[in-house]
């Protein structure tokens, strides 16, 4: 098929030895599909896609035939859909231009976005920073990557390259600066969080992120759910709104839970924290569903 999607019709054709009984297992979706010989040794059926069908064209679709008390089983080789287009690196962090205070460890990130495709290949993902290849140390998915270290003060600039399951590439370049602590802005308002790292896991409950702000700043918060896998489908919604204080300490939190705790799905967590005489600060934060 062109596009997955609810509504789409997969259709399968398995030819082999007469009078038996065959199947298809579509991984993650249903087992045992069942197929009915409509000639001798053809054997057909299909499937219609559901809205939260939670489908990975990459993993193999296999089907059965049983004659008797012998099985053969065949895996398709070809793709489920028609994938021509790259899949889309995003979230990255620290975003482009942005300077960020050192500490202890920088963190630089991004998400993996192949909806409608057959999802990318984590071991074709290259991560080079300011022309030092640092793929080995990163930590890599087919949903995101993440690497930490201690990056001296200057500019950096990050050129991520990968392809998806049937080769096509996508690249994304960016800079950004780590300055000295003390060269920060006195006037900008701090953010911090401190319950969770970017590209974290989460489990199926409520989920409470933590922060640390300036005291009595005002911090909004929008949360947004995204199918994070190729065949998942009506999940890209808004599942939490508000505005936090900071108390006498600077600390704030929040907690949200979705509607539907789809494992791999994405949360996208903005937050903005201002108050007055201070220049806002933006900061965001990618959880992933356990």
């Amino acid at each position: 098929v062109d596009k997955i999607e609810p509504g789409a019709d997969l259709r399968f054709t398995l030819n082999g030895a007469p009078g038996g009984v065959a199947e298809v297992d579509i991984p993650g979706v249903i087992n045992n599909l069942a197929l009915r010989e409509t000639r001798p040794g053809v054997y057909e059926g299909a499937y219609t896609i559901r809205r939260l069908d939670n489908l990975s064209p990459s993993r193999p679709v296999v089907a059965t035939l049983r004659l008797g008390d012998k099985a053969v089983t065949s895996t398709l080789t070809q793709p489920l859909i028609t994938d021509a287009k790259p899949p889309v690196i995003r979230n990255m962090a620290p975003r482009d231009g942005e300077s960020l205070a050192r500490g202890a460890f920088t963190s630089v990130s991004g998400t993996f976005d192949d909806a409608g495709g057959v999802g990318v290949d984590p071991k074709s993902v290259r991560f080079m920073l300011s022309g030092r290849n640092v793929t080995a140390e990163t930590q890599i998915t087919p949903q995101f990557f993440t690497y930490r270290s201690d990056l001296a003060p200057g500019r950096y600039t990050a050129d991520v390259t990968a392809k998806d399951m049937v080769g096509n590439a996508v690249r994304q370049t960016w800079t950004f600066d780590v300055v000295a602590a003390a060269a920060a802005a006195p006037t900008t308002v701090p953010l911090q969080i401190t319950s969770h790292t970017n590209n974290a896991t989460v489990e199926g409950g409520p989920v409470v992120v933590r922060g640390r702000t300036a005291p009595g700043a005002l911090v909004d918060v929008k949360v947004g759910a995204v199918g994070a896998i190729a065949g998942l489908f009506g999940l890209n919604q808004n599942v939490f709104a508000q505005r936090v204080q900071a108390d006498a300490g600077g600390n704030f939190s929040f907690s949200f839970a979705p509607q539907f705790p789809i494992p791999t799905t994405r949360y996208e967590v903005s937050m903005t924290s201002s108050k007055d005489g201070m220049t806002p600060t933006e900061s965001r934060l990618v959880l992933f569903q356990k």
